[in-house]
C-alpha cells in the first residue's frame, strides 16, 4: 500500500495554508488587520481572538437577512463570548451576520462574508495571526463573488440561535 503524502494530496492543495491569510494596513492611529479563512475557522478565530479584548465590551449585531440590528453597551466579555459561542455552527454554515465587539482601544468584527477585521492601537494581532498559521499578504485579494450582490437565503437555524443571544445579552434593537 502506498504511503499517504499529506503535502501533495488533493485535500492539502484545496485547503492549503495560503488559503488562510491576513493583511495589515494603517489607517490614522489604528492598524487594520483583515483575516480570511474557511467559514468554520473564521468563526473560531473570531471567538478565540475575542478573548484578547478588554474585559468590558460593547456589542453590535447586524442581521441583513432580517434587516434588523441590535446593540449592547458595557457587557462582560466572558458573558458575550459564551453567548456568541452558541452561534458558532449556524454562523459557520450560513454566514450573513455581522458581529462587532468594541473596546476603548480596539474593534473586532466578524463580517457577513466571515472575514475577521480588527482595528487596533495595540501591536499584538500580527503575532496572533502568524501563530495561527495564517499567511501575511500585502493586499486583500479581489473577491470572486461580491457579497453585497448576493441575496441572503433564509437561515432559520441562525435566526433562532441569534434570538437566544439577543435575549441572553439583553440586546436593544436599533431602529
Amino acid at each position: 500500500m502506498p504511503e499517504f503524502n499529506h503535502e501533495t494530496s488533493d485535500v492539502a492543495q484545496r485547503f492549503h495554508r495560503d488559503a488562510d491569510w491576513f493583511v495589515v494596513s494603517r489607517h490614522g492611529a489604528y492598524d487594520v488587520y483583515r483575516a480570511h479563512a474557511n467559514s468554520e475557522r473564521a468563526v473560531e478565530l473570531f471567538l478565540r481572538w475575542s478573548a484578547e479584548l478588554d474585559p468590558i465590551v460593547s456589542l453590535h449585531v447586524d442581521h441583513p437577512r432580517d434587516g434588523r440590528r441590535w446593540h449592547a453597551v458595557a457587557r462582560f466579555l466572558p458573558d458575550v463570548r459564551e453567548a456568541l459561542g452558541r452561534l458558532r455552527w449556524p454562523l459557520a454554515a450560513f454566514g450573513g451576520l455581522e458581529l462587532t465587539l468594541v473596546t476603548e482601544a480596539e474593534q473586532m468584527t466578524l463580517m457577513s462574508c466571515l472575514d475577521v477585521v480588527i482595528y487596533s492601537t495595540r501591536d499584538r494581532w500580527r503575532a496572533l495571526a502568524l501563530s495561527e498559521g495564517l499567511t501575511e499578504r500585502d493586499v486583500v485579494p479581489s473577491p470572486i463573488v461580491d457579497p453585497a450582490r448576493v441575496p441572503w437565503s433564509a437561515a432559520v437555524e441562525l435566526s433562532d440561535a441569534l434570538a437566544v443571544v439577543v435575549e441572553r445579552l439583553s440586546l436593544e434593537e436599533v431602529v
